[in-house]
């Protein structure tokens, strides 16, 4: 996610990135304050009224994926070896803060056998 102070820089770049964008405040992680905005006048709407926007608080941004499908995943790992626990899908559209959406443990769209399985370190888990 970029960081923006200005409208008019974040304007420049969403035309860049394009519409619809995820924007947030940079203090939160999610859910409070935290817009999916669909065209110019949204993220200017946004700007002005949603949040207080400063140096020390930028407005963050970035691409929304439409049709995404959003899973939260509970691993371990001991430096070698990742220990996949769960992988819960959200029910609600991507977006839509973890505290405010259903869950699915076994996902409707994630491929079965995933939870319990490990993977060496760095390969795809992320770690």
């Amino acid at each position: 996610m970029l960081p923006f102070t200005a409208i008019e820089q974040a304007v420049e770049k969403a035309k860049e990135i394009g519409y619809p964008l995820v924007v947030r405040p940079s203090y939160v992680l999610g859910g409070r304050a935290m817009e999916i905005v669909y065209d110019e006048a949204d993220l200017r709407r946004y700007f002005q009224t949603a949040v207080s926007v400063s140096n020390d608080a930028p407005v963050l941004l970035d691409h929304f994926l439409d049709d995404a499908v959003e899973v939260d995943v509970d691993a371990i790992c001991d430096g070698e070896m990742v220990l996949i626990g769960g992988i819960m899908e959200h029910i609600e559209q991507a977006g839509v803060h973890s505290g405010d959406s259903a869950c699915s443990l076994a996902g409707l769209h994630t491929e079965p056998g995933n939870s319990g399985r490990d993977a060496p370190a760095g390969a795809e888990a992320g770690f």
